[in-house]
């Protein structure tokens, strides 16, 4: 049965977006809050910090009713939320991340929670990745000095099971069992309104991550109960609105888990004991970061080293000289052509954004070491004291052209999230969810595509007497 909806306040249910240059994933989640509000009285709220995508024209055309605050700059994650709860009107404040999808009954089943429990302040639901696989972020413990230093070291991934281990994502509970949670995800939070006025929102002292570890540990010292309710779940697409190999992500959350150290724990413990954490997030940090800059880097030094190991195979096998003989016979002119080779495929990799959106391209890639071969042969034409091998030059190009297609064709193949694009051999299994009166039409038109890649294995639909006509 169903509890009464408390007729007190305008709204049931005051849902806050904060964007920042993500307005389609914004304009996905309110369609997803539009088909969740059936039998509650709900608002929504988004505050835009200052995007550049055109955000707030694309979303006010859209979504007419919607209140949308356009800030002049970026406000922070923290502070924008506090914006919308200020203006918020409903008896509960749903804080939500643009990137994620809620679904029919979410809404519904966490006012209904909280309607039962007057005891809890706020309420999280089961949080899924986009392959539908469990978040653990979906509730976690407040960090301590010990358990996030498990983290640091990497030992949650190794025991994801272990109490120790993975006590920051409360490791070895059941991802299915409800109850009470220290700690709940800044990506979903269903909170009581008057307690989350009272305790003014956010500390906007964090521009961003770590505010919602700081928000759970001021409810629980104010005496409420948080709860997860798994019975209902979202999707998050992680990290849309920022990108973690940036510097700039590495510092500011590696400084929000420093301030929110020194904010409840450094009372207890020594300055040397303090320097000690502050260096261990320092080296977190620059690790992550070095790690990150080193998988970006990879894919580019990989290419250019093969170029350039082909041009000196081809050179060896042109002029029949052994490995031990190279060091004498390989001469600085000739290592000039090594840098001329990198620096004409470089140059041509960035102009077809080969590590960027064409990271997958065939042609891209081909045109790339086409150019690279042909401006070395251009500049060896013109200076004659750099006269190469036009036979070791035009073999090199293409057993390397060669060996790069098949390593994207690879890439391309290898990886369950690629769009259909060409080249990709592999079927992938696509799965519909929910039904409308325009699904047929889609189901026609992917259907109608010679070179799709996808085979439709089924529809979902959450009522179980709505039927497709193929």
């Amino acid at each position: 049965m169903e509890p009464e909806i408390n007729s007190d306040y305008p709204f049931d249910v005051s849902v806050v977006v904060v964007n920042y240059n993500v307005k389609e994933f914004v304009a996905n989640l309110l369609g997803s809050v539009q088909k969740a509000s059936e039998k509650l009285k709900v608002e929504v709220i988004v505050v835009d910090n200052a995007s550049s995508d055109g955000s707030v024209n694309y979303l006010k055309k859209r979504f007419p009713d919607l209140q949308l605050i356009a800030n002049k700059d970026n406000a922070g994650f923290g502070k924008a939320n506090n914006q919308a709860i200020h203006k918020a009107n409903g008896k509960y404040i749903l804080l939500i991340n643009p990137d994620t999808l809620v679904r029919k009954d979410t809404l519904q089943t966490m006012f209904n929670h909280m309607e039962k429990h007057p005891e809890s302040a706020a309420a999280g639901c089961k949080i899924l990745n986009p392959d539908g696989t469990f978040a653990p972020e979906s509730r976690r413990s407040v960090p301590t000095p010990m358990s996030a230093l498990w983290k640091i070291l990497g030992m949650n991934r190794l025991f994801p099971k272990s109490k120790r281990f993975s006590a920051y994502y409360m490791g070895g509970l059941d991802e299915d069992k409800e109850g009470m949670v220290p700690v709940l995800s800044g990506a979903f939070m269903f909170c009581r309104a008057d307690v989350l006025k009272k305790i003014k929102g956010f500390d906007e002292r964090f521009f961003m991550y770590g505010e919602d570890i700081d928000l759970c540990y001021r409810i629980t010292k104010e005496g409420w109960n948080i709860d997860y309710v798994p019975s209902t779940s979202i999707i998050h697409y992680k990290g849309e609105s920022t990108k973690k190999e940036n510097l700039d992500y590495v510092l500011t959350f590696n400084k929000a888990m420093y301030q929110f150290f020194t904010k409840h724990y450094s009372f207890g413990y020594t300055l040397l004991f303090r320097l000690f954490v502050l260096s261990g997030i320092i080296l977190k940090g620059f690790i992550s970061y070095l790690n990150t800059l080193i998988k970006k880097l990879s894919q580019p030094v990989f290419e250019i080293s093969l170029l350039n190991i082909f041009v000196i195979i081809f050179f060896m096998w042109r002029f029949d000289i052994s490995f031990f003989d190279m060091p004498g016979r390989y001469n600085i002119s000739f290592f000039a052509i090594n840098v001329i080779l990198s620096g004409f495929f470089l140059a041509s990799a960035l102009y077809y954004d080969l590590y960027g959106k064409n990271r997958l391209s065939v042609p891209a890639i081909v045109k790339s070491t086409g150019i690279a071969f042909a401006g070395v042969v251009l500049v060896t034409f013109f200076l004659r004291e750099l006269a190469f091998s036009r036979l070791v030059l035009l073999l090199s190009a293409i057993s390397s052209t060669l060996i790069l297609v098949l390593v994207r064709l690879f890439m391309i193949n290898r990886s369950g999230r690629i769009p259909n694009v060409p080249g990709s051999f592999v079927e992938r299994r696509l799965l519909l969810v929910g039904i409308n009166e325009k699904t047929p039409e889609l189901i026609r038109k992917l259907r109608s595509k010679a070179n799709w890649k996808y085979s439709i294995v089924g529809i979902v639909s959450q009522n179980e007497s709505e039927e497709v006509d193929e």
